[in-house]
């Protein structure tokens, strides 16, 4: 299977870590040019911990290098650099259209799993508020180089996808989300402001606005859910050595989890 699904419904939100996985089907892993290290510094490993102990939870664990559940299903299949982000992925081979129609195939019975799932939510909640839980690099130019501008790549993105497909009903609680996360400091090691106490930087819709997951949700839904996406920045872990800084992470974790009063007292007043 590639997805675990842990649901019990007993509360209003579900958390997807959808590009969190790492696996590989046999005939993909035979023949694709790229090392397991250098496909996990573009996936987003690690992100299942930010859901280890939630009730709702969606955690993918097959590679977005076999096809990626945040795009659009015409591109959801890598097949050559230009497709992600000029990496070698297929060299010597070229994926056939069976490949490519198997890979689809299991990207549209995900997205029909999770609608099932979502309009049962909404059955028992009537409203609902989604986490699509990603990270993302910020040290681009090598291990050893320099990180990249601080100015252009906050510590948290939140991604509404600039509210055309999310109601401007949600506003208010996005915005209370992101003064809450901006309140809490914290000192981390994989950023050029090290060994300094901080307050996250939390900005909206900077770089990465939500990708075609939550763009479906809110469209399809967002009457009744709220689908925002998620992207902490690497200052967790080392991106090219997937070392975890565990007390950064820890203080990503607990303000991410704060977060729960907020959305669901939100939603109970609706």
């Amino acid at each position: 299977m590639d997805t675990l699904i842990n649901i019990n419904y007993t509360e209003p939100i579900l958390y997807l870590a959808i590009h969190n996985g790492h696996i590989l089907r046999n005939p993909l892993k035979k023949t694709i040019g790229l090392s397991p290290l250098q496909r996990k510094v573009e996936e987003d490993p690690f992100t299942e911990l930010f859901l280890s102990d939630k009730k709702n939870k969606i955690i993918q664990s097959a590679s977005r290098f076999e096809y990626d559940l945040n795009r659009k299903k015409d591109f959801a299949v890598y097949q050559k650099p230009e497709d992600c982000w000029g990496l070698p992925i297929y060299q010597d081979y070229t994926l056939s259209s069976k490949d490519i129609s198997f890979s689809k195939e299991k990207y549209d019975y995900f997205y029909h799993q999770i609608s099932d799932i979502i309009e049962k939510f909404i059955e028992i909640h009537k409203k609902v508020f989604i986490w699509d839980v990603h990270s993302y690099n910020h040290h681009r130019k090598g291990n050893d180089a320099e990180f990249d501008s601080i100015e252009d790549n906050p510590d948290i993105i939140l991604g509404t996808n600039h509210y055309k497909y999310m109601p401007d009903k949600w506003k208010p609680l996005i915005s209370n989300i992101q003064n809450h996360l901006s309140s809490f400091s914290f000192k981390h090691k994989y950023i050029n402001r090290a060994d300094t106490d901080l307050s996250f930087d939390v900005r909206q819709n900077v770089k990465f606005p939500g990708g075609n997951l939550s763009q479906y949700i809110n469209s399809k839904y967002g009457e009744d859910v709220c689908c925002t996406a998620i992207e902490f920045k690497k200052i967790w872990m080392n991106e090219w050595t997937q070392e975890i800084d565990l007390e950064c992470y820890s203080e990503l974790k607990k303000a991410f989890d704060s977060c729960d009063k907020i959305i669901t007292s939100f939603l109970y007043k609706l």
